[in-house]
């Protein structure tokens, strides 16, 4: 077992007579401008008749070119008065391109042929494939190529592993397996570390074969510490932003760089910020995030740090540079959670403030119902939604406003949609109408044909007082129901009377036995509102255009 990398391969002359034209052709050597190339190089490949070739002044020079893996190119030149040309031919750019190439240039009208050899070999990054040249020495980090070689193939194929030690090691710096492999197999690898390494191979079925030695030189000087600043950063911030900063690392251009820190100064090293870079430039430009917390809490000034690691590992100085933080405003959504309510009863306002400073406690809350009312400021130690109820004494439409303050006097308000609140009135009929509820009805009877009296006194439920004004609109409406509620199928009877000829108002009437000191009285006629024998009807009073009768109305039944 030894060490091969592939060797050059040297450039091959031939000779070849045809007869063309009355022409003697030859076979005699062109040129490339290199011997060997990476993947994806320009090559140039050239002639001329300085041996004799023969070449003809103006002719086309087709050249045709073939390498490993199926590659396949051509260029074409034309020769010049001494009879050179020069084309040039595209590799690929992958590990697919490493091999021999050959290439034969051809004289389209002298039937000159002329052929050569290139490699696409050997680089500090790459092996040659087939292992075919030994050698005992290589730079350091220079890529060495294994090969185990007469691996028996019965039985499926050889077991085993090939493995890596270096100099004075206790161990294996690194070892590859292989399975089911006969004949031959390769592994590669770059060794940095300066001396003598001993590759050995076991196979097969990992019993030791065959063994031996390489040098490697040329190792780098002794590791230095690399150093770190920061480039054009960022002076002002927001609380809650996240800015870029970028820093310069300088260190040894083979050193790799895989620790990255930064975070504020909020009088210890707060929360570190880390991420993984594989750095190996002279001068590289990094770039890392610190989400900024509140700026007044950080003294108005916050100091940002950061600190590199290499692979030593070794650690850089610490860069700082200084951001002038901002605190920002509390925000906040409110909304009613009904879009109506009846006076006197209860509103529920929803409350979800934000605040991108969430060092920013406590929070001061104050609401303004838009009534003329305030809530006692509310103090909150934490941005959950919460409630707050409210009871609107007045019919009308009203909008809120509520602000959050948080501790540093920054303030974000907002304002609701408008909550309508509805008017509403409690209606109680005298004697010799009785109240009802479609679940307890009370049935009124009167002879049909007749006038019966009907009285009421109206609460205002708002103003929490006795509708006593005489010229207010209060009016009547009789109804067809069945006596099971208000969803029945109906008839309205509302323009016919006695109260008001023609109409169908009450009329106020004072009494200081009545509740309020009087009540409020239509003379209903069964006969000209054309009122069925045995039917139900419902009564019901209104103020305006709000019906006052809700839970309890009366039912009044025509007799013979």
């Amino acid at each position: 077992m030894g060490l091969r990398i592939r060797s050059l391969v040297s450039l091959a002359m031939v000779l070849l007579a045809i007869g063309l034209l009355g022409v003697t052709a030859v076979l005699a050597a062109v040129t490339t401008d290199q011997a060997d190339y990476a993947p994806g190089s320009v090559v140039t490949i050239s002639g001329d008749n300085s041996d004799g070739a023969g070449y003809l002044p103006g002719e086309t020079v087709h050249v045709d070119v073939s390498g490993p893996n199926g590659y396949t190119a051509s260029c074409e030149a034309v020769a010049d008065e001494n009879g050179a040309w020069s084309c040039q031919v595209t590799l690929w750019d992958s590990e697919l391109a490493v091999g021999e190439y050959t290439y034969t240039a051809t004289g389209q009208t002298s039937g000159v042929s002329q052929s050569g050899t290139f490699t696409d070999a050997i680089n500090i990054n790459s092996f040659a494939s087939d292992c075919s040249t030994a050698s005992e020495s290589f730079a350091s980090g220079t890529t060495v190529c294994a090969k185990a070689t007469g691996l028996p193939g019965g039985g499926g194929g050889s077991s085993g592993k090939i493995e890596w030690w270096a100099p004075s090691a206790s161990s294996a710096t690194r070892t590859t397996t292989f399975s089911g492999v006969s004949g031959n197999f390769t592994d590669s690898f770059a060794p940095t570390l300066c001396g003598t390494w001993t590759l050995k191979v076991y196979a097969p079925s990992a019993t030791f074969q065959d063994g031996d030695t390489f040098e490697v030189t040329g190792c780098a000087p002794a590791n230095t510490a690399p150093t770190v600043a920061f480039s054009s950063p960022p002076t002002t911030a927001n609380e809650g932003d996240t800015k870029m900063f970028n820093f310069d690392i300088t260190d040894a251009a083979s050193d790799t760089h895989t620790f990255v820190t930064g975070f504020p100064d909020c009088g210890s090293e707060g929360t570190l910020v880390t991420s993984s870079e594989s750095i190996n430039n002279t001068t590289h430009t990094g770039t890392f995030q610190c989400l900024f917390p509140d700026g007044l809490d950080l003294a108005v000034d916050s100091t940002v740090r950061v600190r590199v690691q290499d692979q030593g590992p070794l650690t850089s100085n610490i860069a700082t540079t200084d951001v002038t933080v901002s605190n920002v405003a509390p925000t906040v959504v409110a909304g009613f959670t009904a879009v109506s309510v009846n006076c006197q009863t209860t509103a529920t306002l929803t409350i979800d403030p934000d605040d991108v400073g969430v060092n920013d406690s406590p929070w001061k809350v104050n609401i303004d119902w838009g009534d003329g009312n305030t809530e006692p400021e509310i103090s909150r130690t934490n941005l959950n939604s919460f409630t707050v109820t409210h009871v609107y004494a007045l019919a009308g439409v009203y909008n809120a406003t509520v602000s959050v303050t948080d501790k540093d006097n920054a303030t974000g308000s907002d304002n609701t949609n408008g909550i309508t609140v509805n008017q509403t009135y409690t209606v109680d009929f005298l004697p010799p109408f009785d109240d009802s509820t479609p679940s307890g009805l009370i049935i009124n009877k009167m002879k049909n044909g007749r006038v019966v009296p009907v009285k009421a006194t109206i609460y205002d439920d708002c103003a929490q007082a006795y509708v006593t004004d005489p010229t207010t609109s209060v009016t009547i409406k009789v109804t067809k129901t069945s006596g099971s509620g208000s969803g029945d199928p109906i008839e309205e009877y509302a323009d016919a009377g006695q109260s008001s000829a023609g109409t169908n108002q009450f009329r106020w009437t004072s009494d200081v036995s009545a509740a309020g000191g009087g009540f409020w009285i239509y003379n209903l006629d069964s006969k000209a509102l054309g009122l069925i024998v045995n039917n139900l009807y419902r009564v019901d009073a209104y103020v305006g255009a709000v019906k006052a009768t809700v839970a309890n109305w009366a039912v009044v039944q025509p007799v013979k």
